[in-house]
């Protein structure tokens, strides 16, 4: 007996029905700014790296076109002066190649009543102080020793900051004698370095100052402030620094 099969209709809800609307358009490609977006950023970045670079090579020694396109007239200052001094990018920095020169080094021991050796070191240290900026501050410290006082000779103010070292270490480390020693560490010539010399030879160390600190100094320094006489950092003036031996 032939069964009559007749096809059912399908779900309706289940075939998909004819597209409405336009189609849309992906998401990425919204997201993107237009070309004369990216075209003015571009010559916003290109303009600002110009500026960047103009206002240190407008600083003497320099051409008088480069010092005109940067800075403009004395009372007529150009567009970059003005886009440079509102973004305080304007700083007196200069593009240099300086001239390697010798370092410095501070060593010091401190002692106690009894003689005994208690503290001990140098700085800079590369081993001892980081990150590198705290090396950099022992660095300074080390070669602005050098950096004249009014009214004092180079090696008289090299000498008082020596001294005020010392008498720092004393408190730090609660010491009776502190002994300090600056040294000059000479760079080897390109014809030493080429020929494999040893930078860290002892013949290219050189003693420029020391000094001896005692704990009484500490207390001659507070009564000198006391009474306002020559300080340097409220500390006394020694009229005859003792050396270092």
């Amino acid at each position: 007996m032939r069964k009559n099969r007749s096809k059912q209709p399908a779900n309706p809800g289940s075939q998909p029905g004819p597209p409405t609307g336009k189609p849309s358009r992906p998401a990425e490609n919204s997201r993107h700014p237009g070309l004369v977006v990216r075209s003015l950023i571009s010559l916003l970045l290109l303009w600002h790296l110009f500026a960047v670079f103009m206002a240190p090579l407008s600083l003497p020694p320099t051409s008088q076109l480069v010092s005109k396109m940067a800075q403009g007239e004395p009372f007529a200052p150009s567009l970059m002066q003005r886009y440079l001094d509102a973004l305080y990018i304007n700083h007196g920095y200069h593009f240099f190649a300086p001239e390697p020169g010798p370092g410095h080094l501070v060593y010091y021991d401190i002692f106690d009543n009894q003689r005994k050796q208690i503290a001990t070191g140098k700085f800079p240290d590369l081993k001892e102080y980081w990150p590198r900026l705290r090396y950099h501050r022992y660095f300074m410290l080390a070669e602005q020793a050098e950096l004249p006082f009014p009214n004092r000779k180079a090696m008289e103010s090299q000498q008082l900051t020596l001294d005020g070292y010392a008498r720092h270490l004393l408190r730090a480390h609660d010491g009776t004698e502190a002994r300090l020693r600056r040294d000059r560490h000479y760079i080897l010539s390109p014809e030493d370095s080429l020929s494999g010399d040893d930078p860290n030879d002892h013949g290219l160390f050189e003693t420029t100052s020391q000094t001896v600190q005692q704990a009484s100094d500490l207390t001659q320094a507070e009564s000198a402030s006391a009474t306002h006489q020559p300080t340097y950092g409220g500390a006394h003036v020694p009229s005859s620094p003792r050396s270092y031996r």
